[in-house]
């Protein structure tokens, strides 16, 4: 009697019984996110904190009223010219004059003069720094608020001596120097004393006001 042969696997049928699997995509490596800069997203953190601090700031301020900011910035220059013997007097107005007597033409104390803008960029700029404690951040705007208005007095008492001993023209070329100067040193003078002072207080395990796991912190 003849074997029958086993059979064998059929080509045909295994064709059909096949299934079409498309191709995987790569799987993407989960460090692949390292390739971007450590320092952007904190910085973007910052950036964002900043601009809404200092449109929140830039209101409150806009709130005061104007002229008693100008004649309180007035008042006290003219006090302090008229100590060093160069007197005159301040009309309460909008702006706010300061006649001084040598000089032909009144001094106009406007909003740009009071430094109200410059107050709200350092506060801002401070509280947004989020990786530092919370009260270092409070005493830092407040500090910084405090210097930004004995610098603009300064600014305001320097500019009346320039227009009284060298001229109009002269004076009002210093002044553009000055006030660009003040905005620059001032602002980033102050924030980055004040930085390393908040750095050097803090612990050896401190976040850095630009860590992007920076929480806020109270003291």
């Amino acid at each position: 009697m003849k074997r029958k042969k086993a059979a064998g696997p059929n080509p045909k049928a295994s064709k059909k019984n096949e299934t079409f699997a498309p191709p995987c995509p790569e799987k993407h490596d989960a460090k692949s996110s390292d390739n971007i800069p450590g320092w952007l997203l904190p910085a973007g953190k910052f950036l964002l904190g900043f601009c809404a601090l200092f449109l929140a700031i830039n209101f409150a301020l806009s709130l005061l009223p104007l002229q008693d900011a100008e004649n309180f910035f007035a008042t006290g220059a003219n006090a302090v010219v008229g100590a060093l013997g160069i007197h005159g007097n301040v009309v309460p107005q909008e702006p706010v004059l300061i006649n001084i007597e040598g000089i032909a033409r009144p001094i106009g104390i406007s909003y740009l003069c009071t430094g109200l803008l410059e107050i709200a960029v350092i506060c801002a700029a401070v509280l947004a720094s989020f990786g530092i404690r919370l009260r270092q951040r409070a005493i830092g705007a407040a500090a910084g608020a405090a210097i930004v208005v004995l610098f603009n007095f300064a600014r305001i008492i320097a500019g009346i001596l320039a227009i009284k001993f060298l001229g109009l023209e002269a004076a009002a070329f210093a002044h553009d120097i000055m006030f660009r100067a003040f905005l620059f040193i001032v602002i980033a003078g102050y924030y980055y004393a004040w930085f390393g002072w908040a750095t050097a207080e803090a612990s050896a395990g401190s976040l850095s006001p630009l860590r992007s796991d920076g929480d806020l912190r109270s003291a």
